[in-house]
């Protein structure tokens, strides 16, 4: 899975888990793009409209879990009185990308924004460095629009561009291994964690 989702989505619920079943034997790979390997559960991110991946292996049929939106984010502590509410608007601030999200289709209009700088940028290679850099600075980044539940340090912004920034969330079994009790177990509490904050995923 993204490591993003289990650090703000489903940690606390896999701990809770574990706690309760200490017999369970679980591996958690880390993930960023659609499955490349076969495992019992895998969940990836996905851009809207992407068709069902084809990997070079089997997979029961993908099922979606979310529609993430995203949204440009600052800290709170460094909002002034008026926040930025345009491109135009971000130029007298330090962005700072994902590296990950360079490659995103549905970030172009970010992305195409963070191309045309010649400064003024910070790449960086993970989502909390992402959210440690605008909690500690005057920066300006692309978050998943749930950050603020998270983090309520963190203040979206306005929608700054005309077309919607958002990605999917997908899970899938191995057909090998579906109909085993844990992973069952396991796939209903992803299930759940989604459906115990919906709340988050709207604009």
């Amino acid at each position: 899975m993204p490591t993003a989702l289990l650090t703000d989505l489903l940690a606390r619920d896999l701990i809770s888990w574990l706690r309760n079943d200490a017999a369970v034997r679980l591996e958690i790979i880390p993930q960023e793009g659609e499955p490349e390997r076969l495992a019992e559960v895998m969940i990836w991110i996905t851009d809207p409209g992407t068709p069902r991946p084809t990997p070079s292996f089997a997979m029961t049929t993908p099922l979606m879990l979310a529609r993430i939106p995203y949204r440009a984010h600052m800290a709170k502590r460094y909002a002034g009185k008026r926040l930025p509410s345009s491109v135009a608007d971000l130029k007298d601030f330090m962005l700072v990308q994902l590296a990950g999200n360079t490659t995103v289709d549905s970030f172009e209009p970010w992305n195409q924004l963070i191309r045309q700088r010649q400064s003024a940028v910070i790449q960086v290679h993970s989502q909390e460095w992402v959210v440690d850099l605008l909690r500690n600075s005057s920066c300006i980044g692309l978050l998943p629009g749930y950050i603020s539940h998270v983090d309520r340090n963190l203040l979206p912004l306005d929608e700054l561009f005309e077309t919607a920034l958002e990605r999917v969330v997908w899970i899938s079994t191995s057909p090998l291994a579906a109909e085993q009790s844990e992973v069952q177990t396991l796939v209903s509490l992803i299930y759940k964690a989604f459906e115990d904050r919906h709340n988050w995923f709207t604009q």
